[in-house]
């Protein structure tokens, strides 16, 4: 009989932590007859991200396979070349030919990695993806196969909230621009349709889904429930699962062993990485004012809950442009023992690697999936978002405020306040500027 295959299409490593603990909650008596491939398809990033970006991607790609090591029968490697700005809108004949060519070529890539490691496409039964830029090139390739999504973060949770959201998520990603797509009467957006999907092979909507997989699913079934087709990850799954991934991670013995109460504060950088010396300078005047706030505005709430140990936890590319802003906090040294993460961790993991482990009595971050997430598996936590402070620092220094998270507040806190209660954030200031109120003579623009 031959082997069904389910490929498990891997680009971050929360996705695969969320695939894997699915997988032993559902899939792990089912091997029979089935083939389990972990397909590694991230996009390539660039020098910018790093000085030593091989080892940096090399890093990345194993904090990626971890979660799913005890899981898989095989992984595939297959990473096709593709700028990292894949998802801007295309209406020009000509960037519609070079698009054609790129994914014609990413395509026939595809096909032969996944040839050359005897995987026959038709008999591809299950695709499991989270946000890839390359998940519609399998669905293309894989017709007949069942669509399982797995949550990344809150804008994809947004999305499930929001049907028009998520249309306009499916075409815009798919190169059809969702704010000028709206705009046009019906018949001719058959065309257009039409006419893209004859050109490009495919559109986002491409991607068949049987199911929406999340941590969260419960909360968004609460706000939605007229939704039948999303599904709750376990928490004690993901939690076995971290600790099966973590015990062999260096910083499981030192956050094992901490003593005292202790907060993880996660750090967000004003931008997405910093390409220059202007962008580095700005980025030490950022940390300089976040240690102030850290110790004037939060010293009460630290008081309150007898803080011993500060934990500071940045993301995974932005950890060497962070090191010299930690070094600098001289103030919070003197009061409390600090620790940067990724200086202990071989691979910076996303923060709900690390709650289960730490157990901490306090998370705080801007609002995010980590926030979410971490107190989904860990209850007893308390968690709180500076997005008040954060806005009003770039609003003062970049003439601007994060285009996201009014709308998430709004979102989360108002609209749907009372499903995701258990695993909102408390909020520290009451001054949270956001887009609708951001003084008229101020463009809000994207930061990050």
């Amino acid at each position: 009989m031959k082997a069904k295959y389910r490929l498990l299409l891997v680009n971050n490593p929360l996705t695969s932590l969320f695939m894997a603990a699915w997988f032993r909650e559902n899939c792990q008596h089912d091997k029979e007859g089935w083939r389990s491939i972990a397909v590694y398809c991230s996009i390539d990033f660039d020098d910018s991200y790093s000085s030593d970006i091989e080892n940096k991607k090399s890093i990345y790609m194993k904090a990626c396979c971890a979660p799913l090591e005890a899981v898989v029968d095989e992984w595939v490697v297959c990473m096709p070349t593709r700028y990292i700005s894949f998802g801007g809108s295309l209406r020009k004949p000509y960037e519609m030919m070079k698009e054609r060519t790129r994914r014609r070529n990413e395509l026939a890539f595809i096909r032969d990695t996944l040839s050359e490691n005897h995987i026959s496409l038709k008999d591809v039964r299950e695709i499991w993806c989270g946000n890839g830029s390359f998940d519609p090139h399998f669905f293309y390739l894989c017709a007949d196969a069942a669509g399982f999504q797995f949550e990344h973060g809150l804008s994809e949770v947004r999305n499930e909230l929001s049907s028009q959201a998520r249309s306009r998520h499916a075409e815009g990603s798919g190169h059809l621009n969702g704010h000028y797509f709206e705009s046009i009467k019906q018949p001719r957006k058959w065309l257009i349709r039409r006419i893209y999907k004859r050109w490009l092979y495919f559109t986002q909507d491409i991607v068949k889904r049987s199911a929406y997989v999340s941590l969260l699913g419960d909360e968004i079934k609460s706000a939605k429930p007229e939704t039948s087709d999303v599904m709750t990850i376990q928490v004690q799954e993901v939690i076995s699962t971290i600790q099966s991934v973590m015990k062999s991670d260096p910083s499981f013995s030192l956050l094992t062993q901490l003593e005292g109460n202790t907060a993880v504060i996660m750090l967000m950088h004003l931008r997405s990485k910093p390409w220059g010396k202007k962008e580095a300078d700005e980025l030490l005047g950022y940390f300089d004012q976040f240690e102030s706030y850290v110790c004037d505005d939060l010293r009460e709430t630290f008081q309150k809950y007898r803080i011993q140990n500060i934990v500071f936890k940045s993301r995974f590319f932005h950890e060497e442009y962070s090191e010299e802003g930690f070094s600098r906090f001289n103030r919070l040294s003197r009061m409390y023992n600090l620790i940067f993460l990724s200086t202990h961790s071989k691979a910076n993991y996303p923060v709900e690697f690390y709650v289960p482990i730490l157990k901490p009595t306090l998370l705080i971050g801007l609002l995010s999936s980590g926030l979410f997430n971490s107190k989904k598996l860990f209850p007893g936590m308390n968690t709180f978002t500076y997005d008040a402070w954060y806005n009003h620092f770039t609003l003062e220094h970049l003439q601007g405020v994060h285009p996201e998270l009014g709308p998430l507040r709004e979102l989360f806190f108002n609209t749907h306040g009372q499903a995701f209660k258990k695993v909102l954030p408390q909020t520290i200031g009451n001054d949270f500027i956001s887009g609708n109120n951001t003084p008229i003579h101020v463009k809000e623009r994207p930061i990050i």
